[in-house]
């Protein structure tokens, strides 16, 4: 990815959820300023560190394309994020498993396994 415009967009739709809205109320602007951003009409942010922070990603990676989106420590604390940035339905299923029985459980972990997964941590692994 070579723009800032294009990993912007990146790590916020690698977020189930987020809308450009979403994340500029987690910096404190409006809708138009990130989708100003992500256009690319806007090509500078002063904000690259909330905006690296609000996405979980690294900042010199999001200002410049350089090195990776996510160091060590992210990649390592990614099951704890996914909590922070779990939708609405994902919490609801969490709550269903931990208040069913152990045969609830049991269907709900045979449904996790043959359910197709898709790669969020092995595609932000990529070189940008």
């Amino acid at each position: 990815m070579k723009t800032l415009a294009e990993r912007l967009k990146w790590a916020r739709e690698r977020i189930p959820g987020l809308t450009q809205g979403g994340l500029a109320a987690r910096i404190g602007r409006q809708q138009g300023y990130i989708g100003n951003l992500e256009a690319g009409t806007r090509h500078k942010s002063q904000l690259v560190a909330q905006l690296a922070k609000a996405l979980g990603v690294d900042a010199h990676w999001l200002a410049t394309g350089e090195g990776e989106p996510f160091s060590q420590k992210q990649q390592d604390d990614a099951p704890q994020l996914a909590l922070v940035y779990a939708s609405q339905a994902e919490l609801r299923l969490l709550t269903a498993y931990r208040e069913t029985d152990e045969t609830g459980r049991a269907a709900f972990e045979t449904l996790a396994t043959n359910v197709p997964r898709r790669k969020v941590l092995a595609a932000a692994n990529h070189k940008a």
